[in-house]
Parts: C-alpha cells; structure tokens; sequence
C-alpha cells in the first residue's frame, strides 16, 4: 500500500523533505506519493540490468555474482554478459571463469546464454517467454518446425510450465512414432514385394539352366563320350 504523506506548499513532504518538482512529477514514471527510498530503488534496478562493457574476469565475475542473486528477474541480462565474456575474453579465460569464479556451472551458464542469444536474434518472442530460463530453455532446444508448432497451438506463453511443455512434446513424439510405424510398414510391404519379384525372375532363370543343361547331356550321351561321373541333374 502506497503511503500518503502530506506536502508542503513548496511541494515538500513534511516528514522527510523530499521535494519532488511539477515538471518532475509530470515527467516521472513514479506516482506522485512514492517516497525517495522507492525511487532510489527503481534507479538502482534500473543501474543493475543496464549492460556494461567489460573487458576482464573480475569485472564479469562482479557483475554476474550481484545479479545471480536476483537471477529470476535477471537471467537474460546475466545471459548477455555471458554472451559478451565469450566474445571478449581470451581463449580459456570464459571456461576458467565459470569453472572457478561463478556461483553456477558450465550447463547453467550454456543455457542461460544460449536463452540470451535466441531472444536477442528474434528467434523467441521475449513478451511470450516465462520467466524461468530453464523453461525457456526448453523452447531453445527445439527445431524451427517444433517451435513454430509450439507457438501455433499456444503453448508459448507467460504462465507455461514444465508440465505443459513435457504434454506437448511426448504428443509430438507419439504422433512421430506412429507415422515413423506406418512407414516402416510400407517399407517391409515394398521390400517383400520386390524380394518375391527378383525370386521369381531367378526361379525362371534356374529352370532355363536346367534345360540347358540336359540337352548338353543329352549330346554327350549321343556323341558316346560318356556320363559325366558325379554330374547330377535337378
């Protein structure tokens, strides 16, 4: 609840004397009761989640530690950060940093970028995301044909939960497995209709050998250059 307090009539609050100008007031995002602790916290979120160019360790490790703390609201910024370390830092120094001086590890800080990227690159709609990464994350990793699909029926939103994402996935890969099952099926039908045909054509050429190969003992016979010994016909 907002707290009322009284003003002067230089537009002063009588108790703590923060005055707070027409022009001001008119211009500020803040309602005209908020008191100067409420708007020294609204800056300092403000200051916290502006992006600031960093060029070594320390400095990411300083700002990625205070904003983990708040990692709800700020993990697509922590995510930037990330993004921008691998950009700028030396070779081995993004995997040493988060291997010794970050608060998570190296799979947190691989989806928390890979999150940061795909909303930046206007792959996912950051007005249609949760706000829990790991659900986000879920959106990541599927291909463009899945998330598009996903976003079709409604499952991208807000309020979505690991639940509904993991309904709707197995019901993708239900679906898959019956259409890869009535594939399979047209596959075996072909192949034992085609293996019945080439069965048949060699059962002809095999009935054309053995004739020919009865006239030839039927010559030698006639010709009294004897029976082959061992020679048998089928």
């Amino acid at each position: 609840m907002a707290l009322h307090l009284p003003s002067t009539a230089t537009g002063a609050s009588s108790m703590t004397g923060f005055v707070l100008s027409r022009t001001r007031r008119k211009s500020s995002s803040l309602p005209a009761t908020a008191t100067p602790e409420q708007g020294f916290r609204n800056r300092d979120k403000v200051l916290r989640n502006t992006l600031l160019e960093c060029r070594d360790v320390p400095s990411y490790v300083l700002e990625i530690q205070k904003l983990w703390d708040d990692a709800a609201e700020s993990f697509l910024t922590i995510g930037r950060y990330l993004v921008q370390a691998k950009q700028n830092l030396k070779h081995g120094e993004f995997e040493q940093m988060i291997r010794h001086e970050l608060p998570f590890d190296k799979n947190v800080a691989h989806r928390l970028r890979r999150v940061a990227e795909d909303i930046d690159k206007g792959r996912l709609d950051a007005s249609k995301l949760p706000r829990n990464y790991t659900t986000i994350y879920r959106f990541v990793t599927m291909n463009d044909a899945l998330l598009e699909r996903a976003q079709q029926e409604g499952v991208m939103h807000p309020e979505v939960t690991h639940r509904q994402i993991h309904t709707f996935l197995r019901q993708v890969r239900d679906e898959q497995m019956v259409s890869i099952q009535a594939v399979n099926y047209n596959e075996v039908t072909d192949q034992y209709s085609t293996l019945r045909k080439e069965i048949s054509a060699l059962e002809k050429i095999l009935e054309e050998k053995r004739g020919l190969l009865r006239k030839i003992e039927d010559e030698l016979k006639r010709s009294e250059l004897g029976v082959i010994e061992g020679t048998k016909v089928f």
